[in-house]
């Protein structure tokens, strides 16, 4: 059985976490997870500046239901007063609040956000500090093991701990690291024996006996997976249970209606959000061509389309409607 795990104040039932994916876990996904029971869920990330702003389109994206707490909502930005709003407007929402510090893409640093910010130690300090004072809630914070180098990785995780944050994840790898790149699990299990809080482990949990053993084995107390649930979401069951399951076509088949339903019903129904859980979640069975037709965004697709290359394909009657 899985151990329980603490993070502040928030008392987690196991520490399989599903990890903050931009575009992939809204709602409708999220619900969908929840039924494997996940020790925690976040949201996509989300800019704090627009957020705090009253953006109607992020407000939408963080929304949430009851039956799938614990929740984290997730920030990126490099202007603390847009934190601390973003966390007052929202605090009642979710169960604790995480501070970006990883992404490594255009959107977070164009504006100085994200991976871009490891490089101002002292304006992460600054952010830390007051996103800490702004919640009662847990205030944990997602790395990156560096930029180009690994050099200031033990003073940055020192600098966060002493700044307030609750737990740490670290993805194993530098900002411009390919996944062809392994993890660097070596310097996650250092970090773990060198802080007090605890660490979260992110980088290469392909199934649930990496999971397992990295905990086991004590290189982190917790788990955050990512890639591994997109395409199978059962992953957090396996790692309760501590097998390793091989998810059946009609299992996948399930997992496109129950999203599909959890869309609609939640009012979140994005058609090419729709199509890529489709190549998702048929990605064993799918050839490269078909994953490909359904995921380019450049292809209009209408649903009639989809029930139509659905019924070619796999001779199987959907019937999806906007």
């Amino acid at each position: 059985m899985a151990n329980t795990i603490k993070l502040g104040s928030l008392q987690l039932e196991n520490p399989f976490f599903l990890a903050p994916l931009t575009k992939v876990t809204d709602l409708p996904f999220r619900l969908l997870v929840k039924k494997y029971k996940p020790g925690l869920t976040y949201t996509e990330m989300i800019d704090a500046k627009n957020l705090a702003g009253g953006k109607k389109s992020v407000i939408n994206k963080i929304k949430t239901k009851p039956e799938e707490h614990p929740v984290g909502l997730q920030l990126f930005g490099s202007q603390e007063e847009y934190f601390k709003k973003s966390i007052k407007m929202f605090e009642d929402q979710f169960a604790l609040f995480d501070f970006n510090l990883g992404c490594p893409t255009s959107q977070a640093v164009s504006q100085g956000a994200g991976v871009a910010l490891l490089k101002r130690p002292q304006k992460v300090v600054k952010i830390i500090e007051a996103m800490v004072k702004a919640t009662t809630k847990p205030v944990t914070v997602k790395i990156r093991t560096g930029v180009t180098n690994t050099r200031n990785f033990f003073k940055t995780i020192d600098q966060i701990e002493s700044a307030g944050a609750a737990a740490i994840c670290i993805h194993g790898r530098l900002a411009n690291d390919s996944y062809k790149v392994p993890a660097q699990w070596e310097l996650i299990k250092q970090a773990k024996e060198k802080l007090f809080i605890p660490v979260i482990g992110n980088g290469d949990i392909f199934n649930s006996k990496i999971a397992n053993d990295v905990i086991n084995n004590k290189y982190c107390d917790a788990v955050m997976i990512g890639r591994a649930a997109i395409h199978n979401p059962k992953i957090f069951e396996d790692c309760l249970l501590n097998t390793i399951s091989n998810p059946t076509d009609e299992e996948r088949w399930d997992w496109i209606n129950i999203f599909y339903t959890n869309a609609k019903e939640n009012d979140f129904f994005r058609l090419i959000r729709f199509r890529k859980r489709i190549s998702d979640f048929l990605h064993p069975i799918l050839s490269v061509d078909q994953r490909k037709y359904l995921r380019n965004d450049s292809i209009k697709l209408s649903l009639e389309e989809i029930n139509s290359f659905l019924s070619k394909a796999f001779n199987k009657q959907t019937n999806y409607i906007e």
